[in-house]
C-alpha cells in the first residue's frame, strides 16, 4: 500500500482519481479492487476563531483563502450591528498590513501564509478583552472578486473564589435567627452558579439549600458579583454543621474552570460559658483568633 500527495488547482475540478492493485493475471475491477472518486475543486472562504480567557492568550481569528488566485486584500472586521461592521486590519498581497483599530494592534499579531492554492492571515490575540467578544468577518477583494465569511469569537472570564460567612458569636438555646451569607465579586462569563451546601454532623455528604434572598450586580460585560442569603433558626442539631459556598462554572467552560469553594464550620456556644465565671477572658471554642469576653451574665467577642 502506498500513499502519495496531491496538490490540485481549479483546473482539475471533475478530474477522476483512481487507486487499484496491479495484477497482470486478472481483471481488477472483477474483482472490486478499484477505487474511484471524483475531485471537486472550489473556490472558498473559510473563516475560524479561537476563543480566549480574560486577560489571557492565546484567541486568533483566521481568514483562509481557497483557490481564489486574483485576490488583492484579505481584511478582518467586527460585526457592530446588524447592517454595519468596522475595519480591524487590511492584508495585501505582499504581506503589508494597514491597521484600523488601534486598541487590538496593541494586542496583537497578524501573520501571514500564502501558498499557489492557499492564502492564510491569522491575528493572534496576545491578550484577550471583553469587548473582543462578537462576530467577525473575513471579507476577500480582488479584480471582479468579492466573498465573505462570518466567525464568532468567546472571551471567557474565570470565576472568583467565593466567601463564605457565619455569625462567630451563637449561643445555641438562643433560637434567634441565623444569618449565612454567600458573595463572590464576579461569577464570569458565561455566568457561573452560586450555591449554598450544608452537611450535618451525622451525614456523609453535602445537600444544597435555597436562598432567602439573592442579589446580583452587572459591573461590566465580564463582571458579575453576587451574594445569597440563607436563613435559619439557631438549634443544638447544627452544631458543627458544615457550610459551603460553591462556584461551579457555567456549561460550556468546565474544560477551562474548575468548581471553588469556601466553607466553614458552624459552632454553638453554651449559654451558661460564662456562668459564676465573673469579668474574664475565654478562648473561642472553635476560632482561635477570638476571645469570649465574660461579664456578669452575659458573654461577648473580642478580636
Amino acid at each position: 500500500m502506498a500513499a502519495g500527495n496531491y496538490r490540485p488547482s481549479l483546473s482539475s475540478n471533475g478530474t477522476v482519481l483512481r487507486c487499484a492493485f496491479e495484477d497482470s493475471n486478472s481483471s481488477l475491477s472483477e474483482h472490486g479492487l478499484v477505487d474511484e472518486r471524483e475531485l471537486l475543486v472550489i473556490r472558498a472562504v473559510i473563516s475560524e476563531a479561537r476563543d480566549g480567557v480574560l486577560n489571557q492568550g492565546l484567541a486568533a481569528i483566521t481568514c483562509s483563502v481557497i483557490h481564489v488566485p486574483d485576490w488583492s486584500t484579505i481584511s478582518i472586521q467586527r460585526v457592530t450591528s446588524p447592517s454595519s461592521s468596522q475595519d480591524v486590519l487590511t492584508v495585501g498581497r505582499d504581506g503589508s498590513t494597514t491597521w484600523y483599530d488601534e486598541s487590538m494592534r496593541m494586542r496583537a499579531v497578524p501573520e501571514f501564509r500564502r501558498s499557489d492554492l492557499e492564502s492564510v492571515v491569522t491575528l493572534w490575540l496576545s491578550s484577550s478583552r471583553c469587548g473582543d467578544q462578537g462576530t467577525y468577518t473575513c471579507v476577500v477583494e480582488g479584480s471582479g472578486v468579492r466573498r465573505r465569511s462570518h466567525t464568532k469569537l468567546r472571551v471567557f472570564a474565570p470565576p472568583a473564589h467565593p466567601s463564605l460567612s457565619l455569625p462567630s458569636l451563637i449561643l445555641q438555646d438562643s433560637k434567634a435567627q441565623l444569618d449565612i451569607s454567600c458573595d463572590v465579586t464576579n461569577l464570569g462569563r458565561p455566568r457561573a452558579t452560586m450555591t449554598l451546601e450544608r452537611k450535618l454532623p451525622h451525614e456523609t455528604g453535602f445537600t444544597s439549600l435555597t436562598f432567602d434572598d439573592v442579589t446580583r450586580v452587572e459591573n461590566g460585560a465580564c463582571m458579575t458579583s453576587a451574594r445569597g442569603i440563607y436563613k435559619t433558626l439557631v438549634s443544638r442539631d447544627l452544631n458543627g454543621t458544615i457550610y459551603r459556598c460553591v462556584v461551579r462554572p457555567a456549561p460550556g467552560s468546565g474544560h477551562l474552570f474548575e468548581p471553588t469553594w469556601a466553607e466553614e464550620t458552624l459552632s454553638l456556644i453554651p449559654g451558661d460559658i460564662c456562668e459564676s465565671r465573673g469579668a474574664t477572658l475565654l478562648p473561642h471554642p472553635s476560632q482561635c483568633r477570638h476571645f469570649l469576653q465574660c461579664s456578669p451574665g452575659s458573654a461577648a467577642m473580642l478580636l
